[in-house]
């Protein structure tokens, strides 16, 4: 399957868009703060297909991904 971009929507403090992923999940990805400077954002993205979270503050400090632990739904 080849990735796709599904949405997007630009604001003034923010991009949020909708794709899908070469393994065909369905991604939420949010965007706050400028998305131009690589470092002067945050990122939240939401995996829907798998029920997972991940993301990262400014300057890609503190990253998680809720699929790195055994809370995380698994897709089977």
């Amino acid at each position: 399957m080849r990735k796709e971009e599904l949405h997007k929507f630009e604001g003034e403090n923010g991009t949020t868009r909708v794709r899908r992923t070469s393994r065909g999940d369905v991604v939420i990805d949010v965007y706050m703060g400028d998305v131009k400077d690589k470092d002067n954002h945050d990122r939240l993205s939401l995996n829907v297909t798998q029920g997972t979270l991940s993301g990262h503050d400014f300057g890609h400090q503190n990253p998680f991904d809720t699929s790195k632990n055994n809370t995380a739904s698994k897709r089977k």
